[in-house]
């Protein structure tokens, strides 16, 4: 998703004035689809005013975590807005599976990193420290499956159990960071794209990647690990079993690419018509394997959102 606004030459914009929290909400044709402008977290279209900017979001089994420009860290369930933590505010990532009730980040102070864990269905939080050479700004809290939590370990990448803290490794060679798990399958990056599997070692390679999985670029996988959408200018949705690319159809658009799973079959995609920073921002979603694609919200110029949106990737764009 961060490619489209790498297309607007870089610009920063400042966050929007408080008033444009209130502003009349997009139709949209699914009431599943989430996003947030100012403070203001759009849930099926409806705006709910969170008191604060949010700058990322994620999506739970029972509401959402996200961060504000401070690095304070609320939660969003049964619309009560609480602080839940803190972490960077200069890069917030937020990680959570959105069919459980947990939500994780890193924490720093006092020179420590930590690895936080919290359970919004009860407040329990879980700390574990981080290697003393870490840092909150560098991304290594890589992603919550159920009860399973992947992060950066001087052993490698590590899988974490919560709440018993019984940890294997899943990468030894400390070079391919995992950028999504979902369903037991994990997403790795690799010099040669991305493979996918349940540990490096027996993953298999996504075909015909041509580079499109960057270093830091966001991946999603739906819920049963079948599927898996790459963040690049055009679809790349790819069958986790195969590596085979799944063809999406997306109407000509000069920029489309999936960020959540709403279900296991349907992909939301973020899409520009034309290469313009006027053109309107879109929501699509997308039926896979079958690959069609439906329009389902309009955003406005895409060039007024880095800054002003925020999606359930778990990091704020651009």
């Amino acid at each position: 998703m961060t490619a489209v606004l790498a297309a607007a030459g870089g610009t920063s914009l400042a966050l929007l004035p408080d008033d444009r929290a209130h502003e009349v909400a997009p139709a949209t044709t699914d009431t599943r689809l989430v996003w947030a402008r100012g403070s203001a977290l759009y849930v099926g279209g409806e705006p709910n005013d969170v008191g604060h900017p949010v700058l990322a979001l994620a999506r739970t089994s029972l509401g959402y975590v996200f961060a504000d420009n401070q690095g304070r860290v609320f939660s969003y369930v049964n619309g009560s807005v609480n602080q839940v933590g803190a972490t960077s505010a200069k890069y917030p990532r937020l990680v959570t599976d959105p069919s459980g009730p947990l939500a994780g980040w890193v924490e720093s102070g006092g020179g420590q990193a930590s690895y936080i864990v919290v359970d919004l269905a009860n407040g329990a939080t879980w700390r574990f420290d981080a290697p003393a050479a870490k840092s909150s700004d560098q991304d290594q809290f890589y992603a919550l499956d159920s009860h399973t939590a992947y992060w950066d370990d001087p052993r490698g990448t590590v899988a974490v159990n919560i709440p018993d803290g019984a940890t294997r490794v899943v990468d030894t060679t400390r070079h391919h960071p995992v950028r999504a798990a979902r369903g037991k399958v994990l997403l790795f990056q690799a010099d040669d794209g991305a493979r996918v599997g349940a540990d490096f070692a027996d993953a298999v390679r996504l075909g015909a990647l041509d580079g499109e999985i960057a270093d830091g670029s966001m991946a999603t996988i739906s819920p049963t690990g079948r599927w898996v959408s790459l963040d690049a200018d055009q679809p790349a949705v790819y069958d986790t079993a195969t590596g085979t690319r799944i063809t999406m159809d997306v109407d000509g658009r000069w920029f489309a690419t999936g960020y959540e799973w709403l279900d296991d079959t349907t992909l939301a995609m973020i899409a520009v018509r034309e290469e313009d920073p006027k053109a309107d921002a879109e929501l699509l979603t997308c039926a896979v394997p079958q690959g069609d694609c439906r329009p389902a919200a309009n955003l406005g110029p895409w060039q007024d959102l880095e800054g002003h949106a925020a999606f359930p990737v778990g990091e704020k764009l651009g």
